[in-house]
This record gives C-alpha cells, sequence and structure tokens, in this order.
C-alpha cells in the first residue's frame, strides 16, 4: 500500500479499533521491508566468507565453522525476527483514537485517545531517511511519549496521523 507495507489487515493478531487481527479499513503506517536486511546482510556476507573459505582449502579451520554456525543458526533466527515484527508493527487513528502496535516481542496494542496527544513528530536516522523508515513519536499533554520505530514512509504517516489529529480538534491541517 501507499502507506509503507502491504494494505489490508497485519495478521498479527492484535486486538484493533476494528475488532479484527490488527488495523483492517483504516491502515496508516506499517513496518518496512527494511526489518529484513540485518538478516540479508549476515546471510550473504557469513555465507560468502564461508564459500570463500572452502574454495581456499580452509574450510575445515575455525574462522570457516564459526562462518558456517553464523550462517545457518543466525541468518534464520533474524529473519523469523524480522517476519515477527513485520507483521506485528502498525499505527492508524480511527474512531477518536490513535492506535498502534509496537510489534513483536512485545505483542500489545496501546489506544490513545487523539484528545491527550499534544503533537505526534518523526525521527529518522540518515540510514532511515536513505531507505524511507523511521520512528513516530507521539507527545502527549502529560509530558509522556510512546515512540513506535521501523514505519515506512514516515513522513506521510505523519502527516496523515497529524491531519486526523487537526481533524479531531476541529482544524485544518497546514
Amino acid at each position: 500500500g501507499a502507506w509503507g507495507g502491504a494494505g489490508g489487515g497485519s495478521g498479527s493478531g492484535i486486538q484493533g479499533p476494528w475488532g479484527g487481527g490488527g488495523m483492517e479499513g483504516g491502515a496508516v503506517g506499517r513496518a518496512r521491508w527494511t526489518l529484513f536486511a540485518p538478516a540479508v546482510l549476515v546471510g550473504v556476507t557469513y555465507g560468502l566468507l564461508w564459500a570463500l573459505l572452502a574454495l581456499l582449502g580452509r574450510g575445515d579451520g575455525v574462522i570457516a565453522r564459526t562462518a558456517l554456525i553464523v550462517f545457518s543458526l543466525g541468518t534464520p533466527l533474524l529473519l523469523m525476527y524480522g517476519f515477527l515484527r513485520f507483521n506485528s508493527v502498525w499505527i492508524t487513528a480511527a474512531e477518536g483514537q490513535l492506535w498502534m502496535a509496537r510489534g513483536w516481542p512485545r505483542i500489545t496494542s496501546t489506544r490513545i485517545p487523539l484528545d491527550e496527544i499534544d503533537r505526534i513528530a518523526l525521527a529518522q536516522s540518515f540510514i532511515g531517511r536513505w531507505f524511507n523508515v523511521g520512528e513516530i513519536v507521539v507527545h502527549l499533554h502529560n509530558g509522556r511519549q510512546m515512540k513506535i520505530s521501523d514505519i515506512g514512509a514516515p513522513g506521510a504517516v505523519r502527516q496523515r496521523l497529524h491531519a486526523e489529529l487537526m481533524r479531531s480538534r476541529g482544524m485544518r491541517a497546514p
């Protein structure tokens, strides 16, 4: 979808504002494919290291064995982590509430009434700007902050959430 991931439900099993699992209907922000980058990087790096050492006749050495162990255990574990986060991170505004699920390993969703929100900000690193991924920071009137990371197209997501916040206050978003 246009909001940083596939449209429709998240399939996470998290109870969302529409009674189903996740964010059916009003999806605003989802996790980005970049969650899988560490698994790909580890898999390629350690797989190529092991293959190179094996081709050079050093496939039975300590470094080659370590590379093979990291490749064969680390890559699937990182892929599983990326998959679980990808399917459980989302944020949306509906029914006068901001709904957010920070994703695995914290499989919980949070509901914040829009009238408790002071502002919605965006935090992005240099790499995040490069891959168009970032963190949405929700500032509450009581001084607390709620953060949700790994959101794709975070500028567009923040803009849409801000517009919904302004609409709930009877104002037009700039």
